[in-house]
């Protein structure tokens, strides 16, 4: 069995890691909301909840931060498909089997995923997109799949959650 194969971590808990090394190491409670609003007068406000400081140094969350740009800016980097010049992002590709049992190549079952935030120097959103058993015709590794979901052609197409800064 591969690495990775084993998470034992929901995908909103991926997601709250994702969102520490955005936030330079400090995990927060993740939020889907910041505030109610009536017309433009805030009802209720949510704060942000920390949970932890400081994950890692500083400098350590830098260096992730550069190895998800990578992952999408960089030809050979598994997120490649999401690249836009025009829009910048950072995140990790998930391809996993499901079935192992079976060793009918048209029998085998995938979950694909990609998980990342945006704009990648100066993160304000995050996402996380998991496709249990894609169409295969369509690809099954997490780039291709999470593609429609996850790709941000400008900011009108931003319809995903805040970073809770």
């Amino acid at each position: 069995m591969a690495y990775g194969y084993e998470v034992a971590m929901t995908p909103l808990q991926t997601l709250a890691f994702y969102n520490a090394i955005a936030n330079d190491g400090e995990l927060i409670k993740p939020r889907l909301i910041k505030e109610v609003k009536e017309w433009n007068k805030t009802v209720k406000k949510f704060d942000k909840e920390v949970l932890n400081p400081s994950i890692c140094s500083k400098e350590t969350a830098k260096k992730v931060q550069q190895l998800l740009k990578d992952v999408v800016e960089k030809k050979h980097g598994t997120g490649h498909g999401l690249f836009s010049p025009n829009f910048s992002m950072a995140g990790k590709t998930g391809t996993c089997r499901k079935n192992y049992v079976s060793k009918d190549p048209d029998k085998l079952k995938y979950i694909s995923s990609f998980a990342g935030y945006f704009p990648a120097d100066n993160p304000k959103y995050s996402c996380i997109v998991v496709i249990h058993e894609p169409d295969k015709s369509v690809g099954y590794y997490g780039a291709d799949v999470s593609r429609p979901c996850f790709q941000i052609r400008g900011p009108k197409d931003i319809c995903n959650v805040p970073l809770n800064r």
